[in-house]
C-alpha cells in the first residue's frame, strides 16, 4: 500500500512539500512570455507520468531549490497561539482533514 505521507518523518514533510510544490507550480498563471524557458522541449518531460509524485520529481530536476522555498513559505510554516488553550497551532502542529475527508468539500 502506498503511504502519501508518513507523520513525524522527513519522507512525509519531503513528499508534502513536493506535492505542494507541483500543486503551487501547477496553478500558477502562464502568461505569454513569461516564461524563460519552452517546457514543451525537455526531454524529460515528454514522457506518461504514473503519479503526481512522479511530476514533481521531473520539475525538481530544474527547479531544484522549489521543495526548500515552499517548506519555509507563509503558506508552509504558518503558526498562531490559540487564544483559548494557549497552544501554539499551525501548518506543523495541527492534522488538516480537508484532503482526506472528501465528504466535508460537499454542499450540505
Amino acid at each position: 500500500m502506498f503511504t502519501m505521507f508518513r507523520p513525524g518523518t522527513r519522507t512525509g514533510l519531503r513528499r508534502a512539500a513536493l506535492l505542494l510544490a507541483a500543486a503551487v507550480i501547477a496553478a500558477a498563471p502562464v502568461h505569454a512570455g513569461s516564461s524563460t524557458a519552452d517546457h514543451s522541449k525537455f526531454e524529460q518531460l515528454q514522457k506518461p507520468f504514473a503519479t503526481g509524485p512522479d511530476v514533481t520529481e521531473a520539475c525538481l530536476d530544474c527547479h531544484t531549490e522549489t521543495g526548500q522555498q515552499v517548506m519555509h513559505s507563509v503558506h508552509w510554516t504558518w503558526a498562531k497561539e490559540n487564544a483559548r488553550t494557549g497552544r501554539v497551532e499551525g501548518k506543523l502542529t495541527t492534522i488538516n482533514s480537508f484532503c482526506g475527508s472528501p465528504i466535508s468539500n460537499e454542499p450540505r
